[in-house]
């Protein structure tokens, strides 16, 4: 991940007319990470996260007792 100040020195460097290569050296990133940061405006993009699984504890624990404690078999 790539801390916010290096992000913002990016996409001032962009304004500035410096190359995706030159600030990929310099930065020691690759192009396509120096373009998402431009596109995102020097921000952090944000993240959106999908609802986690919920799973009944009973299932979980029935399931459990079948395979015997072997969780790779729960899996």
């Amino acid at each position: 991940m790539i801390e916010a100040d290096k992000r913002q020195a990016m996409f001032l460097l962009h304004q500035e007319g410096m190359s995706l290569h030159e600030m990929a050296r310099r930065f020691g990133v690759s192009r396509n990470t120096v373009r998402a940061v431009i596109q995102n405006q020097g921000q952090m993009p944000v993240a959106t996260r999908r609802d986690k699984i919920t799973i009944d504890a009973d299932l979980l624990g029935r399931l459990y007792q079948e395979c015997d404690g072997w969780i790779q078999r729960v899996h």
